[in-house]
Formats: C-alpha cells, structure tokens, sequence
C-alpha cells in the first residue's frame, strides 16, 4: 500500500491548541453579561454547549468551529464551539488550521484518545497539558486526503445529528398531541363538559387514579457482572441514568448483567411495559423519568431487557393505555409534581411510588378515546427507535472506520 505525501509528525503542525484560564470570580455572572463561560464537559450538552456562566473578562477563548477539548477530570471528551466561549482551565480549544480539515483533527483526536488518557498525569484527576496534545505524535495524510477524510466523517457525524434532532421534534410532537388532547381537551371542544373535582372535563370521562390503569408493579434486579453460582441467566439492565437515551432513541450504555434464572422469566420487560425511576435524584431534579418499551427497543437487545432495582416496571392492564401514561408520567415529571412524593430527607431521594399512583388524581377518557390515541402516537414512538437503530448501525461503521481511516489502512478516494 502506498502512502505517498503521508507523514509523522505532531498536533500543532496541524492545528493550534489554546489552553483555558479561569477568568476572574468578580467578572463571572449568569444573567447572559459578556462571553458565555465554559468551566468543563458537564456543560457540553448534546450537540453544542449549554453555559450556564457567562464572564465579561475573558483570559481564553475558543472560536466558532474549534473543538472544545476537556483536559482535566473527564480527559477526551469533546464538542464543537458553535460559538465564541471563554473558557476555564478544564479545557483546552483546538483549532484545526484548514477549516475543511476540522472532522479530520476531531477524528484524529478520538483515534488517539487512548494514548493520551496513557500518558496524563494524576491519579485521581488526570490532567493533560499544552505539551501533551501540541506532541501528540499523528500520522498526517496531505491536505488533500486530510480534507477527503473530514468530509466522510462528516457526513456521517451529520446524518446522526439530522436524526437526534427529528427524534427531539417527535418526542415533542407526541407531548403536544398529549397535551392538546388530555389537558386542554381541545379536539373534544365541541361536546358536551360536565363538572368533577378537577374542574370541566368531557362528559363520559371520569376521575380516578393511574391505579385504574396500571395492573401491576414489578421490582428489578442487579444482578452480577458475571455468571456465578445461579446467577447464570445474561440479561441487558436499564438503569436511571439510561432513561434518557432510550427515550431519544438510544440503547445508550445499558450494561449486561446476570441474574437468575426465575428472575429472568420473572422481570423480563415486554412491548408496552413503562419503567420509572424511584431511586436517586438530587434538590433540583426529582425521581420519575420514565422509559416507555415497545417492540422495535426489545429486539435491539440479544438478551431479555430487564430494569434495575432502583426503578419499577409498571405493567398496563390494557396495551393501549401504555402511551397515555407514559406521556402522563413525562408530563408530571415536567411539572415537577414527583418531588411530593419523594420520602427521605438526606442522601438518596426515593419514591413512594405505590403512593403516587393510589393517590394522585387524573382525568381518564373511556377506552375508545386511548385506543384512537394509542393509534395516532405510538408511530411516533416506533420510529423514535428505528432512527436510533439507524443510528446505531452509523455508529458502529465510524467507530470501525476511524481506526482504519486515521493509520491508512483504509483511504478515501479523493475524487
């Protein structure tokens, strides 16, 4: 194989690397005064930053386009600048010195994460300096094929944004029709209100409890990281902090567990089965996400899915109740009305949720109307998990190409 133009050498032969520096306490707001301030990943958002700072003494900046590079603590993890940002020691900006090359030097980045994580410095908080990443030793293609690169990355990178962005759209869709439909009864306008104790409500729909339509509640189960003894039966385990992932579509990082063999039959999640979270949380964001499963999510998985201890599965008594009060429960969630019934006063917050659904009150339509509405939303839904299965498959094909695209081994027509 010939690799003609290619090259060894360094990061800063290809890019220029700024390293943060805390601007002054004093200078620091968040009333949107100055430069959005950026301190560390945590603030990195899903596609772009989400500052929740902003300084009028900016000491470093990076600009629109660089990659925003996390250098302290969670070593590698990156972004993309959609803006001019101030930022903190936590970060580094890296600046790609061909704009159509910016793909290339992220990929390049990742490829080399590994070697980098190696080489930082502290135990508990690694660290990466200036030196380390203007060194990093790279293979460095000519600008041409670098360019060639970047744009396939690129392409790929994009698609799966386009399809976390329709998957938002959705999922916002979904609550809207929610809304529309079973708080401001708006497609029932027309008929005749009657009088309950929440208010005027469409006649022929009753007051009662999510207890009238949820059948059962099931616990879950940790399991083991391995087989052994009777802990033999793998199972893939949803835990609160994937819930949102698999709302967005995402199988996330659910981890592999194993549990036993009746545990298996037992907690083994099926189509129309809504977890809820009831552990955790913290003064500023309550227990209750909820995850709604249906069959295009289950057969992602080469094993029986299964929740965590820290969370329920509640089961419906009817299929087409599921969507309802999955949106019901997003709802709430929204509103806040989960932190009334969390118990605890330190420490970990847990949910009474066998409370919650004996006690809270709802306005339920007759079964017809869930059905249309079942019909109507759950679309949306299946296609929330196809686009993420499309993502998936994305996923797997960069992350196997990248290894190969950055050593050329694999090389990008440059037609």
């Amino acid at each position: 194989m010939s690799f003609e133009g290619w090259k060894e050498g360094t990061l800063k032969e290809i890019a220029v690397i700024t390293m943060g520096q805390s601007p002054k306490g004093e200078s620091c707001n968040k009333d949107g005064v100055g430069v959005p301030l950026l301190n560390g990943p945590t603030e990195f958002g899903e596609s772009h930053p989400s500052p929740i700072q902003y300084t009028t003494d900016p000491k470093k900046l990076a600009t629109i386009g660089c990659i925003l590079f996390c250098v302290r603590g969670s070593v590698g993890r990156m972004n993309w600048a959609d803006q001019d940002y101030a930022i903190g020691r936590g970060l580094a900006s890296i600046k790609p010195k061909h704009d159509d090359t910016k793909h290339f030097v992220k990929g390049l980045l990742e490829y080399k994460l590994q070697y980098l994580k190696n080489v930082a410095t502290g135990s508990t908080f690694p660290n990466i300096s200036k030196d380390m990443l203007e060194n990093l030793p790279v293979r460095i293609p000519p600008l041409n094929e670098r360019v060639a690169i970047s744009g396939f990355i690129k392409s790929i990178d994009e698609k799966i944004e386009l399809n976390n962005r329709i998957n938002k759209n959705l999922e916002e869709m979904a609550q809207a029709i929610f809304k529309s439909w079973f708080v401001d009864f708006e497609p029932f306008r027309d008929g005749e209100f009657v009088e309950s104790e929440l208010g005027m409500i469409p006649k022929g729909w009753k007051v009662s409890n999510f207890n009238c339509l949820v059948s059962n509640l099931i616990g879950g189960d940790w399991g083991k990281e391995s087989p052994q003894g009777n802990y033999q039966s793998k199972v893939y385990c949803i835990r609160g902090a994937d819930i949102p992932e698999v709302a967005k579509g995402s199988k996330g990082k659910i981890p592999v567990r194993f549990i036993l063999e009746k545990n298996r039959q037992k907690k083994a999640l099926q189509d129309g089965d809504i977890v809820i979270e009831i552990s955790g949380g913290s003064p500023t964001q309550s227990t209750g996400r909820v995850a709604l499963i249906n069959k295009i999510l289950l057969e992602r998985f080469n094993s029986e899915l299964i929740c965590t201890n820290f969370c329920r599965v509640m089961k419906m008594k009817k299929r087409c109740y599921s969507v309802f009060v999955y949106l019901y429960m997003r709802y709430l969630y929204d509103k806040e009305v989960f932190f009334l019934f969390e118990n605890g006063t330190t420490g970990i917050k847990n949910l009474d949720i066998k409370e919650f659904l004996e006690v809270y009150r709802i306005v339920v339509p007759p079964d017809e109307i869930l059905e249309k509405f079942n019909r109507e939303v759950e679309k949306l839904f299946s296609l929330i998990q196809q686009l993420g299965c499309e993502n998936e498959t994305l996923s797997t094909l960069r992350d196997t190409l990248l290894p190969k695209l950055m050593s050329g081994e694999i090389r990008v027509p440059l037609d």
